[in-house]
């Protein structure tokens, strides 16, 4: 018990590794009082929690800070997804439980939506198409991505310009990140981000 303690109350006073002599004689009468009460296993319990605990927020903010360009990485891809139709790429990013909520407030599963997705971007249509306004927020293995989309599209014959922001889940299973849940939301004027949050954009089609 005393050489534990002796270890323990060196981490403390001086760091890991410094050896018990070095140690203030105040440390060691502080150790042997600590010692004599019987209190070595609170000490130790103590000062293995908090050593657990920095190097857990070391190690948590490495992994977000990873996990911030991975999903900024897929949320471009989304967008790629988007414009070019591509359902095999899209579909390896969703989590099998994946639904999508649209601005009308209709809920779509993932088969179907997976099948609209084939079928989405007509370039003829949706005459320009941009990413803004990004945030990323992860916390332990969920993440937030939010963006809003500016749109022109053609709307019975007239170029109609609008936007729309959208909240995607992803959750982390295993090394990789699945978007569980999509959400649009339509966005008034007043609230619309300006030009330079843009992240990517597209004309007819074509990443610019």
């Amino acid at each position: 018990k005393l050489a534990a303690l002796r270890f323990a109350i060196a981490l403390v006073f001086r760091g890991i590794g410094t050896p018990w002599p070095v140690i203030g004689v105040g440390a060691r009468r502080f150790c042997l009082t600590i010692y004599q009460h019987n209190w070595v296993s609170y000490v130790i319990h103590a000062l293995l929690a908090r050593t657990e605990n920095s190097l857990f927020m070391k190690g948590y903010a490495m992994t977000t800070s990873t996990d911030l360009q991975t999903l900024a990485a897929l949320n471009k891809r989304f967008i790629h997804n988007f414009v070019t139709n591509d359902v095999p790429s899209h579909d390896a990013i969703l989590h099998p439980d994946f639904r999508a909520i649209y601005s009308a407030g209709n809920h779509i599963d993932r088969v179907t939506y997976l099948k609209d997705w084939a079928a989405g971007f007509d370039p003829k249509v949706i005459l320009y198409w941009d990413m803004r306004d990004q945030h990323i927020n992860v916390v332990g293995d969920t993440a937030l991505v939010g963006a809003t989309n500016r749109w022109i599209r053609v709307i019975n014959g007239v170029e109609t310009l609008g936007m729309t922001c959208y909240t995607d889940t992803y959750v982390r299973v295993g090394e990789k990140w699945l978007c569980i849940l999509a959400q649009l939301t339509p966005v008034q004027p007043a609230n619309y981000p300006a030009d330079d949050t843009i992240v990517v954009k597209y004309l007819n089609g074509v990443l610019q």
